[in-house]
């Protein structure tokens, strides 16, 4: 990666924006299979190798929870009344905290709560 100075970079961020500067045309274009290889051999010469980017794609995606490494993690539907819901929403604002980990930190408190009264 070529490193920039912050002023070349500003004069290069200011040309690219420039809506009076004409782009170039372009030279060649791949579509379908062609464009598809053509990236996957980018990501190969950025990463170094096929088995770095194998590696870095099988990391994609949720983080798996609990103790296996792999396979989803278990999940529980539920409902709630408008109310409830409504105040959980209020709660993920307040507290920049997703539905998903403030339901997790409820059943784990629930859990011990029945725990420690058995």
């Amino acid at each position: 990666m070529v490193e920039m100075a912050d002023e070349d970079f500003a004069k290069l961020a200011e040309r690219l924006t420039d809506p009076d500067v004409p782009l170039p045309a372009p030279t060649a274009v791949l579509t379908g299979a062609a464009a598809a290889a053509d990236g996957r051999d980018f990501l190969i010469r950025e990463y170094g190798s096929e088995s770095v980017l194998e590696a870095a794609l099988r990391r994609a995606g949720r983080k798996r929870l609990g103790e296996e490494a792999k396979g989803a993690s278990p999940s529980v539907p539920a409902r709630l009344p408008e109310r409830d819901f409504a105040e959980l929403k209020q709660l993920e604002a307040q507290t920049c905290t997703t539905q998903s980990e403030l339901v997790r930190e409820a059943v784990s408190l629930l859990v011990d709560q029945h725990r420690r009264s058995a």
